[in-house]
């Protein structure tokens, strides 16, 4: 079993929102980039459900987020 930390977690949890509100902006309607933001949204869901179970929020990813940078 692979366990993974919260700083680890917000890790992901920025680079995964980063990459859905880059993947947005853009507005291409290939269908490339139509996929790439629906697996990014995908993976964002799966990171927030772990941080619902974990019972972190948003504010505290961003806060764990600000301390690794």
């Amino acid at each position: 079993m692979i366990t993974i930390t919260n700083v680890q977690l917000a890790e992901l949890y920025m680079l995964y929102r980063n990459r859905k509100k880059a993947y947005k902006e853009m507005k291409s309607s290939s269908l490339e980039s139509l996929n790439a933001y629906l697996s990014c949204e995908k993976n964002l869901q799966l990171v927030k459900l772990e941080m619902s179970r974990r019972g972190l929020t948003k504010k505290e990813m961003k806060d764990l987020y600000k301390e690794v940078q």
